[in-house]
């Protein structure tokens, strides 16, 4: 019974260690990169997406319209992110080469520094830029970011940092990294990585997938819980065997029922747990693929306003004009269902490719937009 008891103990004491948080290897500080979204002043959420919890101050303004966010009051990782926002921006390394106001000379970018000191910021319009290597890669910039269409591909989303002086700005753009920035204003955008502002956060219909899981693969707390729980297994197996050997000579069925019972409800616990921090792990497929289907549908929304305002146009251009044929009109009327066809059924493959990446159920709901 001594036995029983010690083993009890010793698997209750994995479980608390694991929901307490302090199994070996976790990291339980409130640290900058536990967030997906660090606000100051305000947070500000419609129809958007985060992965991740969002931190902010308890003084924060924060206007809800965010699908499945976890705002918490952070202070201290907040600070810890100023200090860090006003140490780097004296440069987190040397200059590997300098950027003009629109970069316009660049397509591809290796891991380096890079610095634009223009009082006009940097500004990107209609443009790929794609990130060869593993990183780091550091953009350091004096004045504004401002990113119209930007589509960023390659790279690895936590080892790319923005570091902006003043205000970033993005619209219709598929971006890679951690922002931080005085304030962070996102319109129709997809960023893999985070938001970090020392004044406020704005999301419009915008999408942010943290950087939990990009690098390593397998976030701490979720590789402690897997630990424990083998621990756990693992001393089980031996108990057992040690167990097996006594009923042998001293048979107590009764005290074994209990303990069975007493494990069960122990290695369930466990499991739970290991779920729990695991289900939100997001490899760099699953971040690359769901970063593709929020830059589709951010470009369906934009196409969608592009047609519905030609369609305006064109019906007061028929008031003067009289009125197109009947077989005018159903031509134009089967060439918008044939695109409407294609455009749903390139949605369709991207959230497949996303529930291959990610796991099932895991496109958002406004991507069947």
């Amino acid at each position: 019974m001594r036995r029983v008891v010690s083993k009890a103990r010793f698997l209750w004491l994995v479980v608390f260690a694991v929901i307490a948080g302090v199994w070996p290897l976790v990291a339980q500080a409130a640290v900058p990169a536990d967030f997906a979204v660090l606000a100051g002043t305000a947070l500000t959420c419609t129809d958007s997406n985060v992965t991740g919890p969002a931190g902010v101050l308890a003084t924060t303004t924060v206007t809800p319209g965010c699908n499945n966010i976890q705002v918490n009051v952070a202070p201290d990782a907040y600070q810890a992110f100023v200090d860090t926002y006003k140490l780097g921006l004296g440069g987190p390394s040397p200059c590997d080469a300098t950027l003009d106001a629109t970069a316009s000379t660049v397509t591809t970018l290796g891991a380096g520094t890079y610095c634009n000191t223009g009082a006009a910021g940097l500004t990107f319009t209609g443009r790929t830029l794609t990130l060869t290597g593993t990183g780091p890669w550091n953009f350091e910039i004096a004045a504004g970011l401002t990113a119209t269409s930007l589509t960023m591909v390659g790279g690895t989303p936590c080892n790319v940092f923005w570091w902006v002086g003043a205000d970033a700005t993005a619209t219709t753009s598929a971006l890679q990294g951690t922002i931080l920035a005085h304030s962070i204003s996102f319109t129709d955008t997809a960023l893999a990585g985070r938001a970090w502002a020392t004044t406020a956060v704005t999301m419009t219909r915008t999408n942010i997938f943290g950087c939990n899981g990009a690098t390593p693969p397998s976030p701490a707390n979720c590789t402690a819980a897997k630990q424990a729980l083998a621990t756990a297994k693992a001393h089980d197996i031996v108990e057992d065997a040690a167990e097996r050997a006594a009923a042998k000579t001293n048979p107590n069925k009764t005290a074994d029922r209990a303990e069975d019972k007493a494990e069960q409800a122990i290695m369930k616990a466990l499991t739970d747990a290991a779920r729990a921090a695991c289900a939100r792990v997001v490899t760099p497929q699953c971040l690359a693929a769901r970063q593709a289907l929020a830059a589709n549908v951010a470009q369906d929304r934009i196409e969608d306003r592009a047609e519905q305002a030609a369609e305006k146009a064109e019906k007061d251009s028929d008031k003067d004009n009289k009125k197109h044929s009947d077989k005018d009109n159903k031509k134009e009327s089967d060439a918008d269902k044939s695109e409407d066809k294609a455009e749903l059924a390139k949605t369709r493959a991207l959230q497949k490719a996303v529930s291959a990446a990610c796991g099932p159920g895991q496109h958002h709901d406004d991507d069947d937009d």
